[in-house]
């Protein structure tokens, strides 16, 4: 990313150093981190008894809203590296199964006239003891039916949908999907 002199959201000077886990330009204000990421990310489901993992998000943008974890992808980084990235930073769960879900949820942000395609990957953990980041104030389990309502998006909905029929049905979409964990 070319040096960015000044913020894009105030107009004001940048400073750059480490914050949010890595060297990156942000605004001396301390308002906004300039990501030096191509925008792409990733959206986690992790089914567990018959729930799903939600966390509560501490921050703007949507504070105080319950979201699935998943975040944005680093520079160079796969999209199988962001997933397991963003599920270690968020939860501080290891995947002991991992598949690429089938669907990408799409969805139009006005603030740099982006779309974004968002992977969803299904990911089994052993364990639902979390370790939230500072990113999320709490979270929770909810069933299915409680999902649902509790999205707003249409894509996320799909999502978690997609991500329940393929751990239920018997077809070949688990085998062609699963990623093989190191």
């Amino acid at each position: 990313m070319k040096k960015l002199v000044y913020c894009s959201t105030c107009g004001k000077e940048n400073n750059f150093g480490y914050i949010d886990g890595s060297n990156r330009y942000h605004c001396k204000s301390g308002d906004s981190i300039h990501y030096q990421n191509p925008k792409p990310t990733a959206t986690l489901i992790l089914p567990k008894d018959d729930t799903i993992l939600f966390v509560r998000r501490a921050y703007e943008p949507e504070k105080g809203s319950w979201s699935l974890p998943g975040g944005f992808l680093e520079l160079g980084e796969t999209l199988e590296q962001g997933a397991k990235r963003e599920l270690k930073e968020e939860t501080g769960l290891t995947p002991i199964r991992m598949f690429i879900a089938d669907h990408v949820s799409t969805f139009y942000e006005e603030n740099g006239d982006l779309i974004n395609l968002v992977p969803v990957f299904g990911i089994e953990t052993e364990t639902k003891r979390i370790t939230l980041s500072s990113e999320h104030s709490e979270y929770k389990w909810m069933d299915f039916e409680d999902a649902e309502r509790t999205l707003a998006w249409n894509g996320q909905k799909k999502g978690i949908r997609t991500v329940y029929e393929m751990l239920i049905s018997n077809d070949d979409r688990m085998k062609w999907s699963e990623i093989k964990l190191k």
